[in-house]
C-alpha cells in the first residue's frame, strides 16, 4: 500500500490575469496548468492510495475503487506542474449508499392502423454514489487534547481523501493542451533529433508560434475514470459532484457523486 505522506495534496492552480484595456471588463480567470500522463506499470493493487485514520479494518471489507485510465485501458495518472498527483484512489470509508440505474432506449408511437414500438439499445447506466469522510480526528500540540476538531480538520486524513475526490471531479481525466508542447510524449520519444520533424521545422521558420500553440486551452486528451466494487466495474466520467457539510455533523463532510457509464461489466459466476 502506498505512504500516506507522499500523497500530495495540493489544489489545482488558477492564475487571474488583469483583464485587457477597456471599460467594465472586470477580471479574465485563465486556466493554466501543464498537465502530463504518466502511465502506470503497477497491475496490483499497491497503485491504489488509500488515505484513512489509523483504524482497524473490518475483516469482511469490500472497497470501492476509482482510477484513471486510457484508451488502451492502460492505468495512467494525471500529474500537474504545480505538484499535484491524480492517481488511484481507494475510497475510504465505503460510501453509504451505490445506486445502479439501467434503462432500455424504447421509442414507442401510433399511425392510421397500429402501434410501433423502436429498440434502441440501452441507455447509459448512471451511478449515484452517496457518502461521507471519517470523523476529523486531529492530533494538536501535547498541551491540547487530541480528538475531534474543526480547526485543525485540514491536517487529518479524512480531509486529505475528499480533496482526493474533489480532483478526481476537477480534472475529470481531461488533459488540456498547454502553450509550448507540440508533440505526444510518444513523438517526442520517437523524434529525439530537433530537425527530425515537420513541427520543429515550421517553428523554426515561424518563431512566432513558439510559446503560442493555437489549441492552448482545449482538451489534448480524454482519460476515463474506472469504478470498481465487488461484482461490477464502471467505464466512464463524473457528471457532478456536491460535496456537504453540515451543522449537524460538523466533524465530517459528506458527499453526492453522478457517475456516467459508458461501459459497464458485472462479474457473474
Amino acid at each position: 500500500m502506498a505512504d500516506i505522506a507522499t500523497v500530495k495534496v495540493n489544489e489545482v492552480a488558477i492564475q487571474q490575469s488583469p483583464a485587457e484595456k477597456g471599460p467594465d471588463q472586470g477580471t479574465v480567470i485563465v486556466y493554466t496548468p501543464d498537465i502530463k500522463k504518466i502511465i502506470v506499470n503497477s497491475t496490483d493493487k499497491n497503485r491504489f492510495v488509500e488515505i484513512r485514520p489509523p483504524i482497524r479494518r473490518l475483516p469482511n471489507e469490500i472497497p470501492v475503487y476509482m482510477e484513471m485510465i486510457d484508451a488502451n485501458l492502460q492505468p495512467c495518472s494525471i500529474q500537474i506542474s504545480n505538484g499535484v498527483t491524480i492517481q488511484a484512489l481507494r475510497l475510504a470509508p465505503n460510501p453509504d449508499t451505490m445506486t445502479i440505474n439501467s434503462a432500455k432506449i424504447v421509442n414507442r408511437y401510433s399511425t392510421m392502423t397500429r402501434w410501433v414500438e423502436e429498440h434502441w439499445g440501452d441507455e447509459m447506466d448512471v451511478v449515484n454514489l452517496s457518502g461521507s469522510s471519517f470523523s476529523f480526528l486531529s492530533f494538536v500540540p501535547e498541551d491540547v487534547s487530541p480528538g475531534l476538531s474543526v480547526v485543525s480538520r485540514r491536517d487529518t486524513n479524512a480531509y486529505k481523501m475528499i480533496k482526493e475526490l474533489v480532483k478526481f471531479y476537477r480534472t475529470n481525466g481531461c488533459i488540456y493542451q498547454d502553450r509550448d508542447t507540440y508533440l505526444s510524449n510518444d513523438e517526442i520519444s520517437i523524434n529525439k533529433s530537433p530537425e527530425s520533424n515537420s513541427v520543429d521545422k515550421f517553428l523554426l521558420e515561424n518563431p512566432s508560434f513558439k510559446g503560442n500553440h493555437p489549441r492552448a486551452g482545449m482538451i489534448q486528451e480524454r482519460l476515463y475514470i474506472k469504478l470498481s466494487f465487488d461484482y461490477v466495474s464502471f467505464i466512464g466520467y463524473l457528471e457532478s459532484f456536491d460535496l456537504i457539510e453540515d451543522s449537524a455533523s460538523p466533524f465530517r463532510m459528506t458527499y453526492n457523486i453522478i457517475y456516467k457509464a459508458e461501459k459497464t461489466s458485472f462479474v457473474l459466476g
